[in-house]
């Protein structure tokens, strides 16, 4: 039998092992590739800064537009709070978000630099925690507070991106280990890699997202509408999508059958007891949505719900300034009901061309619109066209006012009767096509 030599024959494992110095090269050039892949990247990301939140300079052409930006608002408008250290701050939904203007001569010159905090279907809970925030920053002297009913919906104390433990204020030498994540993940992921690329290409495009002061950019509206294929098409999608959301029937409601809305006011208190806390003046509006909102509420029986929500406020406020003896100024107004600007006609079907005065549609009014409910509330002006577009609320008045928009809504009835019939068809349309 044929013997083979160990010599010759056996492999020697060591033989196939790369030499010490030969690995050690390896792991070098792996780990200075990597990290100069990392660093290009941060660098990268950093001067692009997608969602705003590093506080890299802004060029335009570059990087002064920031899509992605929309769509992470409760995360960027937290770091821009802590960057900005505003005076003045204006909180509520997108509503308040598109038309109250933080740049309005009504602001106190102590309430600068003014920032709009308000975000997308804002709830009680993350407005409150926002405020106390902004005022962790720095003392803030005065609030505007738009209100919505849909805030207060207890099913859904919070919105998809909210991290409460992002509004935590630890002492100096304890960083907020969710504001450290986010930073990190903003210039070091995939996703921030992707959104600083589209923030490239998106610049030349007709895209639109926050202002500097954290107000939607009302271009994006107008691009809205016009995509939609005019006022008409945009009144009907905003309607249709509120009834047709897993929870779009409960926005216009806040727990009266299982008696959670003791939860959604309560934090409507806090923030009025903490507001009087650190003497910072509040000024609170009921938002001023269009008369088809309204009656799509009086159409889907939340009507009642809807006025006893005003009482309760009411109430709340009311209670809180005579336990205080007025230490600081809270006012409380109320700028919903059938109005002349809340009337305004909606343009026709198939008509993309004409352009409405006071809203972009039935949930968003524009910025002239919040200029005159700013104009009322900061300035005292009252006068044509806003001779009964805002009445200053209390325990006295609560009652008539009302009896009077039921009164308005009567009047609406006669003189709307085709728009009124269209609002049931669409109503019965949505609610039979979401059943089946």
């Amino acid at each position: 039998m044929l013997k083979l030599s160990d010599s010759s024959s056996v492999v020697d494992l060591k033989q196939n092992k790369l030499p010490l110095h030969s690995e050690k090269g390896f792991l070098k050039t792996f780990f200075t590739v990597g990290i100069s892949t990392a660093l290009v990247f941060i660098i990268f990301n950093s001067f692009v800064d997608p969602f705003g939140i590093i506080g890299a300079p802004l060029i335009q052409g570059f990087n002064k537009v920031k899509p992605r930006a929309l769509f992470n608002a409760r995360m960027v408008k937290a770091h821009q709070i802590k960057r900005i250290k505003p005076h003045g701050l204006i909180l509520g939904s997108s509503r308040a978000e598109t038309g109250i203007d933080p740049e309005h001569p009504g602001w106190f010159k102590d309430s600068y630099p003014v920032y709009n905090v308000a975000l997308p279907s804002a709830r009680i809970f993350e407005i409150f925690s926002y405020l106390r925030y902004a005022e962790a920053q720095n003392h803030l002297a005065q609030v505007v507070l738009g209100l919505d009913f849909f805030s207060f919906d207890s099913d859904r104390p919070s919105e998809p991106g909210f991290e409460v433990e992002r509004l935590e204020t630890n002492s100096i030498l304890i960083p907020n280990f969710q504001m450290t994540k986010d930073i990190l993940t903003s210039v070091l992921s995939f996703e921030a890699t992707k959104a600083s690329l589209d923030t490239l290409k998106k610049q030349d495009k007709a895209v639109h997202g926050y202002l500097d002061n954290g107000s939607q950019d009302t271009k994006r509206r107008r691009e809205m509408v016009r995509a939609k294929g005019g006022h008409f098409a945009a009144f009907e999608s905003v309607l249709r999508s509120t009834m047709l959301a897993e929870d779009g029937i409960t926005k216009l409601d806040y727990g009266h059958d299982t008696g959670q809305k003791a939860k959604a006011l309560k934090w409507f208190s806090e923030i009025v007891s903490f507001c009087i806390e650190k003497n910072i003046e509040l000024y609170i509006f009921i938002s001023p949505i269009h008369s088809q909102w309204l009656e799509m509420m009086w159409q889907l029986n939340a009507w009642g719900d809807y006025e006893q929500w005003k009482r309760d406020i009411v109430r709340i406020v009311e209670f809180k300034k005579q336990e205080s003896k007025d230490k600081t100024v809270i006012e409380l107004w109320d700028f919903s009901g059938y109005n002349n600007i809340s009337m305004e006609k909606v343009p026709a079907p198939g008509n993309v061309s004409q352009e409405m005065n006071w809203y972009w549609e039935a949930s968003h009014y524009k910025r002239k619109t919040g200029d005159l409910l700013l104009d009322r509330v900061l300035l005292g002006i009252q006068g044509r066209p806003i001779a009964n577009f805002g009445v200053k609320l209390s325990l006295e008045n609560i009652e008539t006012h009302l009896k009077t928009i039921r009164e308005e809504r009567a009047s609406f009835l006669d003189d709307n009767v085709k728009e009124v019939e269209f609002l049931k068809n669409l109503i019965f349309k949505t609610l039979k096509k979401k059943s089946g």
